[in-house]
């Protein structure tokens, strides 16, 4: 390992916990955090007479679930005893299960949802059978996983069957005492102290903390970044290098993880897509001439040259609209570099012209994957629409083309999700191959 990717690992994982800190968008964490929880349940009693309770299986149900098999909890636990331990583990003092007085098995229901419906939408079969067993087992453990669990849980139905007053705050709280917990875990976690049980987690949150980023509620073109100017619209993106700063802590016991194997599985697939190499070479010509990258360029002397470089590549999965291209293409996010997300928090033009390209391929394998149309697509809109309404450069008004008909943002072109090439008169068009 060099120097200088043992820099850009702290700077990351410095980046990760700075950028949970500051997003209060998340998880709403205040100095006051007592406080706020007190003044929110008090809210939350005082509503919940006119809401319906928390949606839980039926206790039949709850028997039949993986989650209750030997597999996954060890034992012929009863559903209260079950109960009563994830309540335990996650704090019975200030935990708001008892702002209504309910003695359903709240917890436990959230449990079964996420495992038999939240994970559902994987694409990956490895990944959605560890999410359904290994990752439960491991979440009886570690608060924060359990918290982030819920959480997840919590979203998917607060997305499903918005209105639930109660349920909207149970994720708040849940989301909130799961990155608390995560950066506490993470702070104080390194390649001597690291063991499996502690990966299992890490890994297990990073992965579920994504799907706040990527699942926020009503969010329009008009709340990015690139329009609010708030540096912490940006931490959806820039949050994703998260993962590969916690694989390289954990790269001593990952193999030995529920996740080794699935991991070496997608590193296998990615490995021709991973290896940087100068110049400009097997570059989009579009990209590289935009971004002055030249037969000379690294990452070292141009901040644009590794996010074309791996977005070029991506590029030649064509058709683009194939559910398998999802997991090469979402993996651009989170290898880009922190020089990268600095030029776009600073909304640089080729750099955002760079991102909307990559919005493009996704909006691409859309129908695969339903976050994609809550975060990417109204993004790729907001990008399209501040660059035709701020630039001035040729070039970018016409290479923005393509991704404004990928998102929607103009009339919406089948072509658009199947490949990308431009005629002589630098219009967009479909490549006659495909």
């Amino acid at each position: 390992m060099t120097d200088r990717t043992k820099g850009l690992k702290r700077h990351t994982r410095a980046e990760v916990i700075a950028s949970l800190d500051m997003d209060v968008g998340i998880v709403r964490i205040e100095d006051s955090s007592a406080t706020s929880q007190n003044q929110n349940a008090s809210a939350v009693s005082n509503t919940t007479k006119s809401q319906s309770k928390i949606p839980t299986p039926p206790y039949s149900e709850l028997s039949r679930s993986s989650i209750m098999s030997p597999d996954t909890t060890g034992g012929n636990m009863s559903l209260v005893t079950v109960e009563r331990t994830i309540t335990q583990l996650i704090g019975i003092h200030g935990s708001p299960k008892s702002i209504d007085g309910s003695t359903q098995l709240t917890n436990l229901g959230f449990l079964n949802h996420f495992v038999t419906e939240s994970t559902e939408s994987v694409l990956n079969p490895k990944i959605k059978t560890i999410m359904k067993t290994g990752l439960i087992r491991s979440a009886f453990t570690s608060a924060h996983l359990m918290h982030t669990i819920l959480a997840a849980a919590c979203l998917h139905l607060n997305r499903m069957q918005p209105g639930n007053k109660n349920r909207e705050f149970l994720e708040v709280f849940h989301w909130q005492r799961a990155v608390q917990l995560y950066q506490t875990e993470l702070a104080c976690t390194n390649t001597n102290n690291v063991s499996v049980d502690n990966t299992d987690s890490l890994i297990g949150s990073c992965l579920l903390l994504a799907l706040n980023q990527f699942c926020p509620a009503d969010f329009k073109p008009e709340h990015s970044w690139v329009f609010t100017s708030n540096p912490a619209d940006l931490n959806w993106l820039a949050l994703q290098g998260g993962l590969r700063c916690i694989l390289g802590i954990t790269q001593p016991v990952l193999s030995a993880s529920i996740w080794g194997s699935a991991f070496q599985d997608a590193d296998d697939r990615l490995r021709g897509f991973k290896e940087e190499q100068s110049g400009r070479a097997g570059l989009r010509d579009e990209l590289a001439n935009l971004c002055e990258i030249d037969d000379r360029a690294t990452s070292e002397n141009n901040p644009y040259h590794w996010s074309v470089q791996l977005l070029s590549r991506m590029m030649t999965l064509k058709p683009y609209n194939r559910p398998e291209n999802f997991e090469i293409f979402v993996t651009w996010m989170g290898q880009i570099l922190p020089e990268f997300i600095t030029l776009l928090r600073d909304k640089d033009e080729r750099a955002l012209l760079v991102l909307s390209w990559w919005m493009a391929l996704m909006c691409a394998v859309s129908p695969f994957q339903v976050w994609i149309y809550g975060r990417i697509v109204p993004e790729c809109k907001a990008i399209c629409e501040y660059l035709e309404t701020t630039s001035t450069d040729p070039d970018i008004l016409r290479l923005i083309r393509w991704p404004a008909m990928a998102c929607g943002y103009h009339d919406c072109n089948p072509a658009a999700i199947v490949d990308v090439t431009f005629d002589s008169s630098g219009c967009f068009s479909r490549c006659e191959s495909c």
